[in-house]
């Protein structure tokens, strides 16, 4: 709808066809889009194509895979995930009650929208364990009711068939958003009917290494489906 109103101006010509692509948080996102599209707009959008690309879309299980290692670059991803959750959810009245005292009181600081990724990863432990309270590990590692598990199984975007045409691309050596989830949703969609979504393992070397060329990949796949009408 934006890029309509952006080209009502007629600086540049569209021919209702959309195509959706995404990486990482983007590709999460690409595939949200893509099943709200299908599944109350397909009478608005004419969707011909998505690519989602290395996206988190087992959310449970991929915090559960980060909090078992016991060295992560960008421990900063679980407290962005958890601070946005406990946000739209209210999970919990404190961050103490999560985090460690000394983590907590420095979290509203560090991701005040003024720190980039590096400065907040160097004020947190590599080992992700090493920041959180132990009884919300425990909470978390033995309770199917916790209340953050429970509000990332019901944002997992697998259980459903995807109608549009999909490529699922994903770099199989993926340290920072596993591979496992492209893999799990695929086999989900095709056991819940899918019959026109594709798996694309890539053997790039990891996360920020993949991007440049599944985007491009993508791109080649989206030109020669314009160009067969």
């Amino acid at each position: 709808r934006a890029t309509r109103h952006a080209c009502k101006n007629g600086i540049l010509a569209l021919d209702g066809r959309v195509f959706l692509a995404g990486y990482s948080e983007g590709g999460y996102a690409t595939l949200a889009a893509q099943r709200l599209i299908e599944s109350n707009h397909a009478d608005e959008f004419e969707l011909v194509a998505s690519a989602p690309m290395a996206g988190p879309y087992d959310l449970s299980s991929t915090a559960t895979t980060i909090l078992s290692k016991d060295s992560f670059d960008n421990p900063y991803y679980l407290p962005y995930l958890i601070l946005a959750y406990n946000q739209v959810y209210s999970l919990y009245d404190s961050l103490h009650t999560i985090f460690k005292n000394e983590i907590a009181d420095k979290l509203p600081t560090l991701f005040d929208g003024l720190h980039i990724r590096t400065e907040i990863n160097a004020e947190l432990p590599l080992r992700p364990r090493d920041m959180f309270q132990t009884n919300f590990l425990d909470d978390f590692d033995n309770n199917p009711k916790n209340k953050l598990r429970l509000a990332l199984e019901k944002n997992n975007l697998y259980a459903w068939a995807p109608k549009t045409k999909t490529h699922l691309y994903h770099c199989v050596n993926d340290t920072v958003v596993p591979y496992e989830n492209s893999a799990i949703a695929y086999a989900h969609f095709v056991d819940l009917g899918a019959t026109d979504v594709t798996l694309i393992p890539s053997a790039g070397s990891d996360h920020g290494q993949c991007a440049f060329p599944i985007l491009y990949e993508a791109k080649l796949w989206f030109d020669d489906l314009k160009e067969a009408g």
